[in-house]
């Protein structure tokens, strides 16, 4: 591999520019500020993850199996849908709830909150979009 067009790389420039911005222009003390960012980090490798599951449910749905996602600390569970599993992640799961707790610690819940929403949102618009791209 000499050149860039050789890698792929999954990581999520879009979702981590957006998550950065709601944090910067909130004028926050540096420690709620650190801890959001840490957050961010977490949150885009969850998401990473999560783009990695999606893909694996296509293949396992066009192979006609059942595909069960790896939750969070090695829990394997079976969603209906794409849709479903992605809500999971960022509202219900140990890791949102993780998340939601350190951010509290810190007096950041709210912005905690948005930046859990913020990647819920974009990670269905991507999968609405592939969805749709495989159809046509």
């Amino acid at each position: 591999m000499n050149n860039n067009e050789d890698i792929y790389a999954c990581y999520c420039t879009g979702l981590k520019t957006k998550l950065e911005s709601k944090i910067f222009n909130e004028k926050l003390p540096h420690a709620k500020t650190h801890c959001l960012l840490n957050i961010v980090y977490e949150i885009i490798k969850e998401c990473e993850f999560a783009i990695t599951q999606m893909q694996l449910y296509r293949i396992a749905k066009r192979e006609n199996r059942k595909f069960l996602f790896l939750t969070s600390y090695s829990e394997y569970k079976e969603f209906d849908s794409i849709k479903d599993y992605i809500s999971n992640i960022f509202t219900s799961s140990k890791f949102a709830n993780n998340i939601r707790i350190e951010a509290h610690d810190f007096g950041c819940a709210c912005t905690a909150s948005e930046l859990l929403d913020t990647a819920r949102k974009m990670l269905i618009d991507e999968e609405s979009e592939l969805t749709t791209a495989i159809i046509l």
